[in-house]
């Protein structure tokens, strides 16, 4: 009986908010993806091929409701991940750009208090691949490839984790805050990839700032 009582005071002290709702609220965050992919190509179409992060938008909505240490914040965001391979022995550059609808679920936990402080967060990602291309470029030519659903294969699904941290000052009635995340996908890009070839994965790290308009503070 003791411990189930330790238990739940334990329960209502991390989730309480000592009090008060301060880690309650809706913000804005809008930031840089340097996204690539992970896992070797393999076989003689990519000898010389060298992986380079490919810069692309991301920008959502969130929310974020529990106590002042642990708090619990779904999102919504449009991002852009991908990668840009550069080919030397056939001196050819391909970038790659795909658009996705994700929405992220994650648990924060906030360290200190007062108008600074900071927070680490981790959780889990789904996401939907909403279209895509690939632009090549060689020495005199230049051809840009949108991504057919029906014909390519693309998976569209992708879902991963997320870890980050970051940093918030009291700034009127919310929070202005910056941000870095990592993304890492669990699903490979390619639905049917060649023999040889492992699975391509998302790896997505994003630095972001943003605005949560705190209820009650």
């Amino acid at each position: 009986m003791k411990t189930k009582l330790s238990v739940i005071i334990v329960f209502l002290f991390l989730f309480s908010g000592y009090g008060t709702i301060a880690q309650n609220g809706v913000g804005l965050r809008m930031g840089l993806n340097m996204g690539t992919v992970i896992n070797e190509f393999q076989g003689e179409d990519h000898e010389g091929s060298k992986r380079l992060p490919s810069p692309g938008l991301n920008i959502g909505v969130f929310a974020n409701f529990g106590g002042d240490v642990i708090s619990f914040s779904p999102g919504i965001n449009f991002s852009t991940k991908g990668a840009t391979v550069k080919n030397t022995d056939f001196d050819y550059t391909a970038k790659s750009s795909y658009n996705y609808i994700e929405l992220p679920l994650l648990l924060r936990i906030t360290l200190g208090d007062g108008d600074f402080n900071g927070y680490i967060n981790a959780g889990i990602y789904a996401a939907l691949m909403a279209s895509g291309k690939i632009k090549v470029k060689g020495d005199n030519s230049s051809e840009t490839y949108k991504i057919d659903f029906d014909t390519d294969h693309y998976r569209r699904f992708d879902m991963g984790a997320l870890v980050g941290g970051g940093a918030q000052y009291k700034l009127g009635p919310g929070r202005l805050f910056l941000d870095a995340r990592f993304g890492m996908g669990f699903i490979g890009l390619d639905s049917d990839p060649a023999d040889g070839d492992k699975a391509l994965l998302n790896f997505t790290p994003t630095l972001a700032v943003g605005y949560m308009y705190a209820f009650g503070e």
